[in-house]
């Protein structure tokens, strides 16, 4: 998860954020690698701890002096 947090961080600090289809194929990705398909409960957890941890790293990098 930390590993996400850095990427999202680092991609808006280089201005190259990606676009939401882009965020989402990688969310995919990485949740299926772990073994989780689509519909099943992992896959809906991994999929909601990944935006959460984006959006804390955004959240994060806005609150930075």
């Amino acid at each position: 998860m930390k590993l996400i947090a850095c990427a999202a961080l680092a991609a808006a600090l280089c201005g190259c954020a990606a676009t939401r289809a882009e965020l989402a194929a990688y969310d995919d990705e990485k949740c299926r690698s772990y073994g989780a398909q689509p519909g099943a409960p992992a896959y809906v957890q991994c999929r909601a701890q990944l935006d959460s941890a984006r959006t804390q790293a955004t959240a994060t990098m806005l609150a930075a002096p």
